[in-house]
């Protein structure tokens, strides 16, 4: 549940800041801790939830320059968030998710972001989550499975150099 918006938060004892050698450390220092050259962020559903179309991309602008500001030569890959089954009861729906996903599209292409739709490979016809890479279809219908992994990480593997 570490979304764009808690990235911006002062660490603290209480921060769902992620760990970096032990310490809770901000994403632009331990990325340029680790002397990395790409980052790979998928938005979550929390993210959507929280906040409008408006305020969730303010808050990806915000980290990836907080990024490039500490690291300047590093490829940023923003990839969209995957559907959820047909019959979940849980928001957001698929069509939120599409209208979120296009607003990243348009965000990458302003800023010259490399973009993986990672949504796509995800998709049945209907552009719903099938159940079978589903690892809840029956309760929040968001996550998943291992075969779903497996497609989704066979996606990005295929366009990263």
């Amino acid at each position: 549940n570490f979304c764009a918006a808690l990235a911006q938060r002062k660490i603290a004892t209480d921060s769902v800041h992620p760990l970096y050698n032990g310490v809770k450390t901000a994403p632009e220092d331990a990325l340029a801790a680790m002397g990395a050259k790409r980052v790979l962020f998928m938005p979550g559903q929390s993210d959507v939830r929280a906040y409008t179309v408006e305020q969730f991309i303010d808050n990806l602008k915000l980290l990836i320059y907080q990024i490039k500001s500490k690291n300047p030569d590093i490829q940023i890959y923003l990839q969209s968030i995957p559907p959820g089954v047909a019959n979940r009861y849980t928001k957001p729906t698929n069509v939120q998710l599409f209208s979120y996903n296009l607003a990243m599209y348009k965000l990458s292409l302003q800023y010259g972001i490399s973009f993986l739709d990672v949504a796509y490979p995800l998709r049945d016809e209907q552009g719903n989550l099938p159940d079978d890479l589903c690892l809840d279809p029956d309760t929040y219908g968001t996550h998943l499975n291992d075969a779903g992994c497996v497609q989704w990480l066979r996606f990005v593997q295929s366009r990263l150099p």
